[in-house]
């Protein structure tokens, strides 16, 4: 009987240590199967004016870059080195990074690449000029040789920078200053680049069958007459960064609706204006632009600033109380000014 109480003990702890076993093991397949698995290292790292890229890395969450000494987040598989006006050969590192649950970073992946010098003046396949700015940051803009038909789509880079500014006068074909003013007549529509900074002066003025424009919101400076006597221009989109319209910048435009922007602080002479003055009705044009209201953050408005829109009736200043100067028939031959009476003339709290 002692023999089979032993043999019976025995058993159970025979079963005992291979359930305990075969737990083990299975506890060590769950940990290895809960385990991050190692991504793929990057592939194929090359780089082409100034723009590195790579192979995708499948479920990746993006990767990271050294380059000189510090590192970089990017969430697709390239590096733009705008920033970089050096020359010669770098070394780069790439790896992908993972959800840290599924995923774990993968190894780094190096190259040396070739980063070829800055073009100090040069021109693309389709004959737009290009002159670098003097930091290296990105070029200015003009027409070169481009052929200026139809709808023109200005390119937003070149050799791997950033179009940043427009060149004064870069189409404007009036540039000699006869007395016969010379109109583009073959320019019907103009698309500005996003991530443009700046405009020149007199860029786009006497484009007679220009329509719209619509500025993007990086461009924070406008020069004087940028649009200057493009008859036909009816809408314009302003940026919402920019602090001044300066003078005659929409000066003989057909303008039909005005938004300005809240940034806006200084609105220049002729800015909008639709004549010269009362005396010369040769320079004119018929504007359809009713209503306006002038941002409380506009601090100066200056002579002749709307004169001539002859149809503008309604005019709001949305903070009367920050406006500093207003200059001389800023808003002279407009319908809401001749409809006011003889003597003393209020506009808000402005006499």
């Amino acid at each position: 009987m002692m023999k089979k109480r032993y043999a019976l003990i025995l058993l159970i702890s025979i079963l005992a240590f291979v359930c305990g076993v075969a737990g083990c093991a299975r506890d060590d397949n769950n940990k290895e199967a809960d385990e991050p698995t190692l991504l793929q290292v990057p592939q194929n790292i090359a780089a082409e004016n100034r723009v590195v890229t790579w192979d995708i890395v499948e479920n990746a969450t993006g990767y990271l870059v050294e380059f000189a000494g510090t590192e970089y987040e990017v969430e697709d598989n390239r590096f733009e080195l705008y920033f970089f006006t050096g020359q010669g050969n770098k070394y780069i590192r790439v790896k992908a990074i993972g959800d840290g649950v599924k995923y774990d970073d993968s190894n780094w992946a190096a190259e040396t690449i070739k980063i070829s010098a800055l073009t100090q003046n040069g021109y693309d396949e389709k004959g737009f000029e290009f002159t670098l700015l003097e930091d290296k940051s990105g070029y200015e803009l003009s027409r070169g040789n481009a052929n200026l038909k139809g709808i023109i789509t200005l390119p937003g880079s070149f050799e791997g920078l950033p179009v940043k500014r427009i060149a004064a006068d870069a189409f404007n074909l009036d540039t000699a200053g006869g007395a016969a003013t010379i109109y583009n007549t073959v320019t019907t529509g103009i698309v500005l680049p996003n991530g443009l900074e700046s405009i020149g002066e007199r860029a786009f003025s006497h484009i007679a069958k220009l329509q719209r424009i619509v500025i993007p919101d990086t461009v924070t400076e406008i020069g004087a007459s940028a649009f200057a006597d493009c008859k036909n221009l009816t809408y314009v989109k302003l940026s919402k960064g920019l602090k001044s319209i300066p003078a005659s910048c929409f000066f003989l435009t057909k303008l039909s609706e005005l938004v300005l922007p809240d940034s806006i602080e200084s609105i220049g002479n002729y800015a909008f204006a639709s004549k010269l003055n009362s005396n010369l009705t040769t320079q004119a044009v018929e504007s359809e632009l009713s209503s306006v209201v002038i941002p409380a953050s506009v601090k100066s408005i200056g002579a002749f600033a709307f004169f001539g829109r002859e149809k503008l009736e309604t005019i709001s200043l949305a903070g009367s109380d920050n406006l500093e100067t207003l200059g001389s028939k800023a808003f002279g031959g407009t319908a809401w000014y001749e409809a006011q009476a003889d003597g003393l003339i209020i506009l808000g709290d402005i006499l």
